[in-house]
């Protein structure tokens, strides 16, 4: 009879315990062992505060147009059904950290349940804007903590003025320093300059969905970056400056030519801005 009630409740334990592994000894005592299954974050929502609406999943390609926007705005995370608690951390122009006990997880919380409060997603004019959602096992962001869902946040503006480049400026790519500003008029002599250049551009608004870098000395050169700072040859990793050789070309025929555009997308995409079409006097 023993033999018989035990083998039921290993039956009922592998029927109802499917989120546990279960082990079992060959000793005279059974043992049990219970891991928990992995705890994950599966999407990030965006949520209109004001209507308690959803308005579209976010993930590192999105671009948040802050002027299509409405102003009251929150973020709700879904996750795997183990979990218990979550973590945000916001990382804008200013420092957030809010944990969640109660479905639905959300940024700035709801109250009450499902009426989301509204927040400012502000964005950092350097360009660094985090969010950082970590689920957890337990209540109040304890026990088994899962894996972070860490995301950079695109902000735009597209109203706050038209997309163009106001400024370019020659950068010393050993040392990661701002050099001096070129224009039309600027005389760049290389025998007095570092030898590893780049050139950074400035835009309005500060951040915009990406920067497409051309040079008519380089035969199909275009590099897009799609996060500040903007710069000819890219940054790896961010503020680390790469170097490259401006062109030599004679500046008789022309081809001296930098051509910087600011798009409202990612990747040269959407809408196209300005462009900043100057002429490079490079002498050595």
């Amino acid at each position: 009879m023993k033999k018989i009630i035990l083998i039921f409740s290993i039956s009922l334990c592998l029927i109802y315990c499917s989120t546990e592994e279960i082990e079992f000894t060959h000793n005279s005592e059974s043992k049990v062992t219970t891991k928990l299954s992995s705890l994950g974050i599966t999407s990030l929502i965006l949520i209109d505060a004001e209507t308690d609406t959803e308005l579209f999943p976010i993930g590192e390609s999105t671009i948040l147009d802050l002027s299509k926007l409405p102003k009251s705005l929150n973020i709700k995370a879904l996750t795997t059904d183990n979990v218990r608690s979550v973590k945000f951390e916001l990382r804008t122009s200013s420092s957030f950290i809010k944990i969640e006990n109660t479905k639905p997880y959300a940024l700035f919380g709801d109250n009450p349940r499902g009426d989301f409060n509204g927040g400012l997603l502000a964005p950092n004019s350097d360009g660094d804007n985090i969010i950082i959602v970590t689920p957890f096992a337990g209540r109040n962001a304890t026990g088994q903590s899962g894996t972070s869902l860490r995301l950079n946040l695109n902000f735009i503006n597209q109203n706050s003025s038209q997309l163009k480049i106001t400024s370019l400026f020659l950068v010393d790519a050993d040392n990661n320093d701002i050099l001096f500003p070129i224009g039309e008029s600027t005389l760049i002599d290389l025998s007095r300059l570092p030898q590893n250049l780049s050139i950074k551009a400035n835009t309005s608004p500060d951040q915009v969905g990406s920067v497409v870098f051309e040079l008519d000395a380089i035969p199909n050169f275009r590099n897009i970056e799609n996060t500040a700072p903007y710069l000819l040859f890219g940054d790896s990793p961010r503020g680390n400056f790469i170097g490259g050789n401006l062109p030599l070309s004679s500046t008789a025929n022309g081809n001296n030519i930098i051509s910087v555009t600011p798009y409202s997308s990612r990747n040269g995409e959407g809408t196209k801005g300005e462009t900043s079409r100057i002429q490079l006097n490079v002498i050595n």
